[in-house]
């Protein structure tokens, strides 16, 4: 709806609750995951750190015992 642009970002943000700059956000965040958007990370780049670290606080742990 909001990439369409039959509507103004405002009226579609306050039929759903949240604020322009959310809505604004979500839009962003999607298009950086559809296209790969060199300006901001994807949704499974952010995840990367976690994972990261997740990997190497298991393998911390197996070398303790």
């Amino acid at each position: 709806m909001a990439r369409q642009g039959d509507k103004p970002v405002s009226l579609i943000a306050k039929s759903l609750g949240i604020s322009e700059s959310c809505l604004r956000n979500w839009t962003a965040q999607a298009d950086a995951d559809a296209s790969g958007n060199p300006g901001r990370l994807s949704t499974a780049e952010k995840k990367e750190p976690a994972r990261f670290t997740d990997s190497l606080m298991r393998w911390v742990e197996g070398r303790e015992t």
